[in-house]
């Protein structure tokens, strides 16, 4: 977020420059856009942006040879395994390659004798070869965001404005003061210019459903299906499995008095013996702060747990018809699996009692562990082999790994640290615990309390629990005088879309 403004106003001000200080890029792009208006019922006009490269070839073409002929910036890579290049040069494994784009970009073997010129119609004749927003896996993944915010700027004024410099003349802006640290090079002062609303129709910007492609590096595909399908991830995966995660930890935390004991100790020693939400995130967001989230083995421990116990989602692969891809089954015959979609059950490869053992279907934070004196019992000797990395995968792995684990998992850990000391959990409903004659939780030869019937998920497009995850709630107040002072609080329903309600009790 913070690459996005600043390259991005640089990048409307050259893109600006080029266009007003030349009269035939000018009236281009300007005809393209009336061209491209359309008439509204009120009586205005709309321009779509979203289908901007249709009718604005020479707008695009013009916008990318910006980014071509100014930018700055070097990609950075890490050598994975030794490589050869032109057969004499020998990159060496865990070595960092530097990829200047600037030079990329002013190559006349590539760009012709006119490599350091500014040619507004280059890219319609050349549709391939820049790299103002990396390459291959090193793609800028804002660069769609960048793309239409630019152009949306650039038809704006094109349309509304005239523009003239205070000077009365077109110089170019000298850059030498440009950092190599920046991506799009800076004008070494100010550009002054003079604004003159051109008369003319109103207009309004508008981003349709349209399936156009605005192919300005050569990875780009449709930009339409590539945009929806994220913001459907990140809206649905980025909110539903967090949350359903969350309450499963909590109902952990209700039968697991080992684990839930463990972790408060590991705040203590981290955050101190306050625990109210302000004081905590005071600490989270100091100069500390990722020093002490380091810190927090045993909560990442537990989210493991929760997630290879309580997986909320699985993953489906698609063996395109005409691959020929086989797999060999358990009585070591092989099938053509081509035109077949596979369901990849997570949550049974995460209670494989091969890996896991005859405790698979116990709440064992130790796995993530190994040898912790706090998350164990000398009653109870667990068996602390590496688990095979393919053996926990809740976010996938490889290419198709979640794109958002680590904002997910950081988000977990700070609602956790902001609700394991000043609440507990005790379930209602399914999954209630049994208590003995006295009224207390009975303990388990695993250390856990027993519970009257099983708690499990229902999958819709994620697991959810099957009530609902029903819980009363009781608020522990801050520690006075040695004892912490609790009130009981209402039952709650720690349904996804509801489990923040229990950041709003008040003691």
């Amino acid at each position: 977020m913070n690459a996005f403004p600043m390259q991005a106003y640089r990048t409307a001000f050259w893109a600006s420059y080029h266009i007003f200080s030349n009269p035939i890029i000018l009236q281009g792009c300007r005809e393209e856009l009336l061209a491209a208006l359309k008439r509204e019922h009120n009586g205005g006009y709309s321009l779509d942006l979203a289908s901007v490269e249709l009718p604005c070839p020479v707008l695009l073409s013009t916008y990318t040879e910006t980014l071509r002929l100014h930018p700055m910036g070097t990609s950075i890579l890490q050598v994975m395994e030794d490589q050869l290049i032109d057969d004499q040069y020998v990159l060496k494994k865990g070595g960092m390659v530097l990829i200047p784009t600037g030079v990329q970009h002013h190559d006349p073997s590539i760009w012709g004798k006119n490599a350091n010129k500014f040619d507004h119609l280059r890219f319609l004749r050349k549709k391939r070869g820049s790299r103002a927003f990396g390459g291959g896996w090193t793609l800028c993944p804002g660069r769609h965001l960048a793309t239409l915010t630019i152009l949306g700027f650039a038809a704006g004024s094109i349309l509304n404005f005239d523009l003239q410099p205070r000077s009365g003349r077109w110089a170019t802006p000298t850059v030498s003061n440009s950092s190599l640290s920046t991506s799009i090079n800076q004008p070494d002062a100010d550009f002054e210019i003079e604004l003159r609303c051109r008369d003319g129709q109103t207009w309004s910007s508008t981003f349709s459903g349209t399936r156009q492609k605005l192919q300005f590096v050569a990875e780009d595909t449709d930009l339409l299906d590539l945009t929806c399908d994220q913001l459907r991830t990140f809206l649905l995966a980025g909110h539903d499995t967090p949350s359903a995660t969350i309450a499963w930890i909590s109902y952990e935390f209700s039968r697991n008095p080992r684990a839930i004991s463990a972790l408060r100790k590991e705040l203590d020693e981290i955050f101190g013996p306050r625990t109210n939400a302000e004081a905590i995130y005071d600490q989270l967001i100091s100069p500390a702060g990722p020093d002490l989230a380091s810190r927090m083995s045993c909560i990442v421990a537990v989210i493991k747990e929760a997630l290879r116990l309580h997986t909320p989602a699985s993953t489906a692969r698609y063996s395109a018809l005409g691959t020929g891809w086989t797999i060999r089954i358990p009585n070591g015959d092989n099938l053509c699996v081509d035109d077949v979609i596979f369901y990849n059950c997570n949550s049974i490869i995460h209670c494989d009692p091969t890996i896991y053992g005859e405790t698979v279907n116990h709440f064992r934070p130790e796995w993530w562990l190994g040898d912790m004196e706090s998350m164990s019992n000398s009653d109870y000797n667990y068996n602390t082999t590496q688990i095979p990395r393919g053996a926990w995968r809740p976010f996938e792995r490889g290419p198709r790994g979640c794109v958002g684990q680590e904002f997910a998992t950081i988000e977990i850990r700070v609602i956790i640290v902001m609700i394991a000391r000043q609440y507990e959990f005790t379930k209602v409903n399914l999954s209630e615990l049994a208590l003995n004659e006295n009224g207390c939780p009975i303990p388990g030869d695993d250390g856990q309390y027993k519970v009257k019937s099983n708690l499990y998920n229902t999958r819709q497009i994620t697991a959810r629990p099957a009530d609902g995850m029903m819980v009363t709630v009781k608020k522990i107040g801050e520690r006075k005088r040695g004892r912490r002072c609790g009130v009981t609080s209402v039952v709650l329903q720690l349904r996804p879309q509801r489990v923040e309600k229990i950041m709003d009790i008040k003691a």
